[in-house]
């Protein structure tokens, strides 16, 4: 996925973060779909996500959002009250344009309000592994 960049490789220092950060801890439902992101199971039942995996999903993910040459056209949305906390720090650390609590826009404000026509769309999931998209 990250070719032959050293800076891209993932380092034990990044490790450390997503162990601290409790990214490799997944739930105790398992979907088929899931099956290639898990490293193992745990015998309380938590799945433990692979983090090889997850941090080539966040290359991917990071790829259209690097591309982008003015950071204010990149449009971060979540509509879950856990995402809307997130999405307001990567915008105030990136530059990005913050769209919290979309379940509030969905209702008062119709897709045609914003300028969407220039931006390329781009979906990343609130987990990484899930969905990435972008056309």
């Amino acid at each position: 996925m990250s070719g032959a960049l050293d800076v891209l490789q993932m380092k034990e220092d990044d490790v450390l973060k997503f162990l601290a950060a409790g990214t490799h801890l997944g739930g105790t439902n398992f979907d088929f779909q899931m099956e290639q992101y898990i490293y193992k199971r745990k015998n309380d039942g938590i799945y433990i996500i692979n983090l090889k995996r997850t941090w080539e999903k966040l290359l991917l993910a990071a790829r259209p959002i690097v591309a982008t040459e003015n950071p204010a056209d990149v449009r971060v949305i979540s509509s879950r009250n856990t995402g809307q906390q997130t999405v307001l720090k990567f915008a105030a650390a990136t530059g990005a344009t913050p769209i919290a609590g979309l379940s509030y826009c969905r209702l008062e404000c119709p897709a045609s309000h914003w300028d969407w026509s220039a931006a390329s769309t781009v979906q990343v999931t609130e987990w990484v592994g899930a969905t990435t998209e972008w056309s």
